[in-house]
């Protein structure tokens, strides 16, 4: 998959199936362009978000590891963008969680 290049606001949401607690994601992608300014968020009811480690930038590498501090459970993860644009030249080609 892409993203249509120069959207903002964008995001990427997981439903895990039940509460896991990710500590890490590596993005792959083919290309080394950037989709701006990001933050990963946690959620148990798909409603209510909280907000997990720092913002930061998402792609700019082929491979990308996003480490953060999380010790909460949850079942939905959601990538929010919050400043920049996508760029339509790279296809995601995978996303690993570490699941603590």
């Amino acid at each position: 998959c892409f993203f249509s290049s120069g959207q903002s606001s964008k995001e990427v949401k997981f439903d895990l199936g039940s509460g896991k607690i990710i500590t890490a994601f590596t993005w792959l992608q083919d290309t080394d362009n950037s989709h701006g300014t990001w933050v990963l968020e946690g959620s148990n009811d798909d409603s209510s978000y909280t907000g997990i480690g720092s913002s930061f930038t998402l792609g700019g590498l082929c491979v990308e590891t996003v480490t953060f501090s999380n010790s909460t459970s949850y079942r939905y993860y959601k990538l929010r963008q919050t400043s920049g644009t996508t760029s339509s030249t790279p296809w995601l080609m995978e996303i690993e969680f570490r699941i603590a």
